[in-house]
Parts: structure tokens; C-alpha cells; sequence
């Protein structure tokens, strides 16, 4: 446990830290995992008024951690929205809830220590934004959310490094998520597997990561969490495949 921390502090964790992170698969190529149970959120999406929609997508992909210079997986989660009636030709506005299981990652931290920990993304607040539905093949969506980014059981070298339960981000990631959504295309199921023809949509972004607070039963390791991964420049791809959309088809999943 001792040595990783002094690592860390002799090279300065608030500065660049030269650390590789292994991925089983690179950043064009996620791999979903296994299902998982859902990280709970902050916000609620209130009730449907009639002419609403709802719609429910499959959420894989990867990020890639600018510090680590790697990528890893995302897991298998769902976003859920509900579409705004409108009586004009605006896009809709609509409120959403992003669903995410923790992520497991394994690092090699200065090129010689591994350390695996588990990432989940917990949301703050709506998910807010807007979608065209003039062409539902080619649905233009924009959409703004707010994610707490929260490091549980870290280990290092299969030793556990206790940062505790609160170890998170000291303001939220904002994500800032644009681009066009097939929402015609066949339904898949919360499961099966898939491919590139059953996708609805690709959306890629930049985010900054804040530094970390919380972290550390015994002694203060949000430095130390803030060293390896914070910083601006990551990558998120986020492949998006159709549950349901619609209004009662979407009951199963709301």
C-alpha cells in the first residue's frame, strides 16, 4: 500500500504521471461486459403527458484516459428519455436518466505496479436536451449531463488500497453529447449480442475529469487520485442500440 503513495509523491501527483493502462481491447473495438445492476441516479423523469414519447437505448463504449493513455470499457447500461410533445417544428425537448453499472479497470501505474479499481458514473441532476424527430432514421439529438465519477475497491498489486465509500469527483463531468440517432432501426433486447447493423447511433466527445475528495479512510488519498487520472483531453465513444421507442413498448424498461 505504502509504496504506490510514495510513488506518487515523489513524482509529484498533481503533475504528469507516467502511467500505462492495459485494455483488453483498443478504442475503436468496445466489448460489452456482463450485465449489472444499475448505478441508482440523482434525477427522475417525471410522468408522460399525452403526445409524449419515450425512448430507451442500449449504451455500450469505451473512454480513454488522457493521463493513462489507454482505454477501457464503459460496461452495458441504458439511457432513458421522455420526448416532449410539440406543436410546431421545433426539436423536442426531452429529460433523461443515464443508467450505468460500475466499470472495472486495470492500470499499470508507473509502468510497473498494477492496480485494478472499480469507476461508476453516477448522474447529478437531468439529463437535458433536445432531439429532431422530423426523420426518425435520422433523428439529430443534443443532449447535456452531469456525471459524478466515483472510484471504489482499489487494489494495488491484489492489496486493497482503502480510499473508502465517498471517493469521488469534486464537481461533476459535464458531457456534452451531439449526434444522429436511427431510432427506426430493429429493437434489440437488454442482451443479445450485437453488431454494427443493429446500431442506432455513434456518439463521440471530450470531457474533462475534476480532481478527486473523499478519498482515504486513514489518510487524505484524493492527491494521489487526483494525480493519476484528472486532467482534460478524454476520450468517450458511446455506441447506442434501440430498446424501445415509442410509449407503451417502453413500459419494461421505465
Amino acid at each position: 500500500m505504502k509504496l504506490l503513495r510514495s510513488f506518487g509523491v515523489a513524482l509529484g501527483v498533481s503533475g504528469v504521471v507516467g502511467a500505462t493502462m492495459l485494455a483488453s481491447t483498443p478504442l475503436e473495438k468496445p466489448v460489452a461486459g456482463p450485465q449489472q445492476a444499475d448505478v441508482r441516479v440523482v434525477a427522475a423523469i417525471p410522468p408522460p403527458e399525452p403526445g409524449d414519447f419515450k425512448s430507451v437505448l442500449r449504451v455500450e463504449g469505451m473512454t480513454k484516459i488522457a493521463k493513462l493513455g489507454q482505454a477501457m470499457s464503459i460496461g452495458r447500461g441504458k439511457f432513458k428519455a421522455l420526448i416532449k410533445a410539440v406543436d410546431d417544428d421545433r426539436p423536442n425537448p426531452l429529460i433523461g436518466e443515464l443508467l450505468m453499472p460500475p466499470a472495472p479497470g486495470y492500470f499499470v501505474v508507473f509502468r510497473f505496479m498494477p492496480v485494478t479499481n472499480n469507476t461508476s458514473f453516477v448522474q447529478v441532476g437531468d439529463a437535458t436536451g433536445s432531439i429532431d424527430l422530423t426523420d426518425l432514421t435520422k433523428a439529430k439529438a443534443i443532449v447535456k449531463v452531469k456525471l459524478n465519477l466515483v472510484i471504489s475497491e482499489v487494489k494495488q498489486n491484489g492489496v486493497p488500497l482503502d480510499v473508502g465509500p465517498n471517493c469521488h469527483t469534486v464537481t461533476p463531468v459535464d458531457l456534452d453529447l451531439s449526434g444522429t440517432i436511427n431510432l427506426g432501426v430493429k429493437a434489440v433486447t437488454e442482451t443479445q449480442p450485437v453488431t454494427e447493423a443493429n446500431r442506432a447511433g455513434t456518439i463521440e466527445t471530450r470531457y474533462a475529469i475534476p480532481a478527486f475528495t473523499g478519498c482515504g479512510v486513514t489518510e487524505n488519498l484524493s492527491p494521489l487520485m487526483t494525480g493519476l487520472v484528472s486532467g482534460p483531453g478524454n476520450e468517450l465513444i458511446t455506441h447506442l442500440y434501440n430498446l424501445c421507442f415509442g410509449t407503451n413498448s417502453c413500459n419494461p424498461y421505465w
